[in-house]
């Protein structure tokens, strides 16, 4: 019932882990998306990327939240084993949190790729083609990688 964009632009997301979690060891050495399917991660209420992207791979626990700082506070507690989402939203995320100084950032980055929906029987379909055109001549030019990086985001480019 949707209709999507050409991806608009892909971010590297980071997976963050309790250093003080009691699967800290085997946590630290997972080194791809798919072996963090037996464990518990948190995501947010709608992103809907993220949720099928955890489908995809089978993960059976993943709660979800409405907010990402309680997703940093359920870490940091040890309700959940890891949380994955941009670099540049952690520290403002758990700036005033006890133990923020527990987390470590894992060395492997996860891509995510952005689209825009739109419904198929939206008067707006026609926009679609277009655009697909601006993003790509914005891509080409810089201009969304250096929107992105702005805001400190690491952009992989597409």
């Amino acid at each position: 019932y949707l209709a999507d964009s050409k991806n608009v632009f892909s971010l590297l997301l980071s997976v963050y882990i309790n250093g003080d979690s009691p699967y800290y060891a085997a946590l630290g050495e997972v080194t791809n998306l798919q072996a963090l399917a037996p464990f518990e991660g948190c995501e947010i209420y709608g992103n809907n990327s993220a949720i099928e992207r955890y489908q995809r791979f089978r993960f059976d626990k993943i709660q979800l939240v409405t907010k990402y700082r309680q997703c940093f506070q359920m870490l940091l507690a040890n309700r959940v084993d890891f949380v994955i989402t941009p670099s540049a939203l952690v520290a403002g995320l758990i700036k005033d949190m006890d133990k923020g100084a527990a987390l470590r950032k894992q060395p492997f980055k996860i891509p995510a790729n952005h689209y825009l929906m739109i419904h198929k029987k939206s008067p707006y379909m026609d926009v679609l083609p277009k655009f697909n055109r601006v993003i790509r001549e914005m891509r080409q030019e810089g201009v969304i990688g250096s929107i992105v990086k702005k805001h400190g985001m690491t952009y992989n480019g597409q």
